[in-house]
């Protein structure tokens, strides 16, 4: 199990040789977001512990800096959210509203990103998102079951985009 409680902390992650540099690289990311690890892309299987590593980074994100505006989505949030704004784009502003929550924050953590991969329409959303926040050196931090190479259909162009980062494999 890779925590000790359901608290999701640094604290309470437990840290082993085959987690060690996920666990490392997480860190550095909260205090330095938009750095070098920027995107920064974890995968594993599941309960391997990535989503602790995300929900303890918004954790110590919010606490240490306050001021930055961070956001910790699940891949079906952002796919549902997305939908929605669709639905219910009169005069286009729902879709205004989604971009608005997505493309103007500091720090954005998307856990499960796999589960929206082979929907198109938001596959695109979530490219020109990704664009956005790159471009304005704000940090991206990504969860999958697999890698970006074994993520199907995607792509290519995205893959790229998310390997340009650090790519960890994650193992409890």
């Amino acid at each position: 199990m890779y925590a000790r409680n359901r608290v999701y902390t640094f604290e309470n992650f437990d840290v082993d040789r085959r987690n060690k540099f996920a666990f490392e690289a997480a860190k550095e990311v909260t205090n330095e977001p938009g750095g070098r690890f920027n995107p920064l892309y974890l995968y594993g299987k599941r309960y391997d512990g990535k989503t602790h590593l995300l929900k303890a980074m918004e954790r110590d994100l919010r606490e240490k800096k306050p001021l930055l505006d961070v956001l910790y989505v699940r891949g079906e949030d952002f796919d549902n959210d997305l939908l929605s704004a669709i639905s219910s784009n009169q005069y286009g502003i729902g879709i205004k509203l989604f971009r608005e929550k997505y493309r103007n924050v500091d720090v954005l953590l998307v856990d499960d990103i796999d589960y929206f991969m082979e929907r198109r329409v938001v596959l695109n959303e979530f490219i020109n998102t990704f664009d956005s926040l790159y471009l304005q050196g704000k940090q991206i931090v990504f969860s999958a079951d697999r890698r970006p190479t074994d993520l199907g259909e995607t792509d290519k162009l995205f893959r790229g985009k998310l390997e340009m980062g650090l790519v960890i494999g994650i193992r409890n």
